[in-house]
């Protein structure tokens, strides 16, 4: 009986010992269904990016505030300068849940990842009915 008071004793200790240390990333508002319909309907490949038929993986890093929007960004891995900052601009129209440490709303850093093909995009564009959005 007392080993087992014991343990119990011991194991609500441990938990709110270790609880204090969780942190939640941010999260995107509405998941990555709302991140594919904002990507899809803002998303503009510029006319330079597509000339030099620039293609491959772009790779930001940047901080979402306790207000839930981006900022700070910086490019990690590069396909196109001009394709790289319509990226960040359609990255600032998202909005974030803020981070979470020891519970209370804080700044985090973020890493995102965006495959770029202009096939893909020329579909887009079909699809959509509009080339840069308005």
């Amino acid at each position: 009986m007392k080993k087992s008071i014991f343990l119990f004793v011991l194991a609500i200790i441990s938990h709110s010992i270790f609880a204090q240390f969780i942190s939640y990333p941010a999260e995107i508002v509405g998941g990555s269904y709302n991140y594919k319909i904002i990507f899809d309907q803002e998303i503009y490949y510029p006319p330079a990016a597509i000339e030099a038929n620039a293609e491959g993986e772009i790779i930001i890093v940047f901080t979402v505030g306790a207000d839930g929007f981006g900022k700070d960004f910086t490019v990690v891995q590069s396909v196109h300068p001009d394709l790289d900052q319509a990226y960040i601009e359609m990255m600032k129209y998202l909005t974030w849940v803020p981070g979470n440490k020891d519970g209370a709303v804080c700044a985090t850093q973020e890493k995102k990842y965006q495959k770029f093909k202009i096939k893909k995009y020329d579909k887009l564009v079909k699809k959509r009915g509009y080339d840069q959005p308005p």
